[in-house]
């Protein structure tokens, strides 16, 4: 039994002298939503709302209530997962004004202190609302009263608090470590001709850069996770994408466009290589930082898969669409998979086929018909619904088909 997420809002104390009594910092990173860990967000009253999601202790067992409402009102709330479990706390300068918990078993609400008369009165009608022979909902009784005095629901937005309100806070030295790193690695990245670029994914951290390819951009990826210590850990892959190949793909029939397997279709990923797939080199899979002396190592741990040998002949066969007809017929970068890549396959038709290239797209697609073997993602029927597909789409396609 372990709490969902406990919050608090504390009202008559600058966002600062929060972070000072919990002995956080803010980290840079913004959401609408809180994120897992520790987030923080002003309200629209002035308020300062602070929300543990996925906690395990209730709200007095994770914060120090007494010194955190030293000169100011602190109201908590925690939602006890799969147990039914609710709570509501009012601490003011130091001082414990008030509780009321939904039970954990049958009985009325469980109350300590002072609760006010028009509290209990509010939290016994919620709680019977509705058919007469359902038992008394304090759950969800006492988590309407958090969410009214909080202006807070869990897992949700805050009404008119502008666009991503929320920040992560975390130890002040990890705060540094995610305000440093994104910096630092793009300084770096920059030297080698990768800049920012949004996150197409929603979650990892974009670098692009444009290929001798048309239609093709490259890209660094690198994804950042909270380890179970609370440290920094990231990971990395490249990629290449077309927005183009997107759009092909985009305006295909069904049946074809689901052959084109890959989670980043809607943005033209063509095929991507993760640094722990390198083999040749002797640097960990992941990096771990926790403080600021690790983020030039953590910018380290990043260039130096760039620079080694895997990376750099993996990009140099992506270089040319010459090379991308060669490559596509190569087995693919994974080991456990001896069969060419079917994404790799369809976009590097789809490029030739835009670049005027359709003999050379029409070559590429009747030699992987006749092979006897598929990647475990394509199959002879998968394949042939592309072919059908680029024959409407491309009539030069088609006609090179039929020549063959």
């Amino acid at each position: 039994m372990g709490f969902t997420s406990n919050w608090l809002l504390v009202q008559g104390k600058q966002p600062e002298q929060v972070w000072e009594a919990l002995g956080v910092a803010p980290s840079g990173e913004r959401s609408d939503h809180p994120e897992p860990g520790l987030s923080g967000a002003v309200r629209p009253d002035g308020g300062y709302l602070v929300v543990e999601d996925r906690a395990e202790e209730g709200v007095e067992d994770t914060w120090k209530l007494a010194s955190i409402s030293l000169g100011c009102t602190v109201i908590g709330v925690g939602e006890v997962d799969g147990a039914g479990g609710a709570e509501v706390v009012v601490w003011r300068d130091g001082r414990k004004e008030w509780g009321i918990a939904a039970p954990m078993d049958e009985g009325g609400p469980e109350v300590d202190g002072e609760v006010p008369a028009g509290v209990l009165r509010r939290v016994e009608r919620d709680a019977r609302y509705g058919d007469d022979d359902d038992d008394p909902d304090y759950f969800n009784a006492i988590l309407r009263l958090g969410t009214d005095l909080t202006g807070y629901q869990c897992g949700s937005a805050i009404e008119k608090a502008g666009a991503l309100p929320f920040e992560v806070l975390d130890r002040p030295e990890i705060a540094e470590v995610l305000i440093r790193f994104p910096d630092a690695l793009a300084e770096a990245l920059a030297a080698k001709g990768f800049g920012p670029s949004p996150a197409l994914d929603g979650w990892r951290t974009w670098y692009t850069a444009d290929t001798p390819v048309p239609g093709v951009t490259a890209a660094v990826v690198i994804a950042t996770e909270r380890e179970r210590d609370g440290d920094i850990s990231i990971k990395g892959s490249v990629s290449i994408l077309s927005a183009a190949v997107a759009e092909v793909v985009a305006g295909l029939p069904e049946e074809a466009r689901e052959t084109f397997s890959t989670s980043n279709k809607k943005f033209g990923e063509i095929d991507q290589f993760r640094f722990e797939l390198d083999r040749q080199s002797d640097s960990p899979t992941s990096y771990a930082m926790w403080n600021a002396d690790t983020v030039a190592q953590g910018v380290e741990w990043v260039t130096r898969y760039l620079d080694g040998a895997a990376i750099t002949e993996w990009f140099a066969k992506r270089s040319s669409l010459p090379a991308l007809l060669d490559t596509a017929r190569e087995p693919t970068t994974a080991p456990w998979e001896s069969n060419p890549d079917p994404t790799l396959m369809r976009g590097t038709i789809v490029l030739c086929a835009l670049d005027g290239r359709a003999q050379e797209a029409a070559t590429l697609m009747r030699w992987y018909l006749q092979r006897d073997q598929f990647h475990r993602w394509d199959s002879r029927a998968g394949a042939s619904a592309w072919d059908a597909a680029m024959r409407e789409r491309f009539p030069d396609y088609a006609a090179a088909r039929d020549a063959d």
